[in-house]
């Protein structure tokens, strides 16, 4: 009801401005030059929450919603591996002598008692791709749901609907991407100086997790009729 729905409303956008402005009083306080990663990724977390909380004004937006949570954090850890390529004097010190690579983390902990393969700069750029290949391919799912919003598609209901084909064709690109993430940050959290770089890769992955969660909450209390909504708009 009412009651409980406008203190929600109250509570939710008073974190997340909250949030935004800590942000920006950190990105404005830095004493040196702040280059456009390291921005990005203090701006994240309060860009994702700004967008998580869209659903409290239209559960019709919650598909989109997810589609741009997705895009948010596969770019936060594209741009986290390249930030720290340069805090380790880029490309030429990426691999460090006589260092296997840790593939043994979930979900494939079951390789733990295999042998380790040894890191070579070719698997280092294997582990860069699927994180560049799922940007892109979430940057197209995205226009491909605009373009079915645009041309009268009903925001999905049903698990089998139109609109939810391309997230699911991405459920494998995402999986392999998460693993060679996980892979990536056990490799280097060792060799990154002081605990926030370190920390700062880990909330990405726990961001995303979190804001994934999201989805199934606003469904719950949506079909428990808590969330009241703003019809969308006809298309043109």
């Amino acid at each position: 009801g009412v009651s409980v729905l406008v203190p929600g409303y109250v509570v939710v956008s008073s974190i997340v401005t909250l949030l935004l402005f800590y942000a920006l009083w950190h990105r404005l306080k830095s004493e040196r030059r702040i280059s456009k990663i390291e921005a990005y990724l203090i701006l994240f977390p309060s860009l994702m929450a700004v967008i998580s909380v869209l659903p409290l004004v239209s559960p019709l937006l919650g598909q989109m919603v997810s589609i741009v949570q997705d895009l948010l954090c596969v770019t936060a850890m594209f741009a986290y591996m390249k930030h720290t390529k340069s805090l380790l004097g880029g490309s030429k010190h990426l691999v460090a002598d006589k260092s296997s690579c840790p593939f043994a983390v979930p979900p494939l902990c079951c390789f733990a008692k295999c042998k380790k393969p040894k890191m070579t700069r070719t698997l280092m750029k294997i582990l860069f791709l699927p994180i560049q290949f799922i940007v892109v391919l979430n940057f197209v799912v995205l226009l491909v749901n605009c373009s079915l919003a645009y041309n009268g598609f009903p925001p999905p209901k049903e698990s089998s609907d139109i609109p939810n084909i391309p997230s699911y064709m991405l459920i494998p690109f995402q999986i392999s991407a998460l693993y060679t993430y996980k892979v990536f940050m056990s490799y280097f959290e060792a060799r990154l100086r002081g605990s926030f770089p370190r920390t700062r890769g880990r909330l990405i992955l726990v961001t995303f997790i979190l804001c994934k969660s999201t989805g199934g909450i606003f469904q719950v209390l949506e079909s428990k009729e808590v969330l009241g909504y703003l019809d969308g708009l006809d298309c043109v």
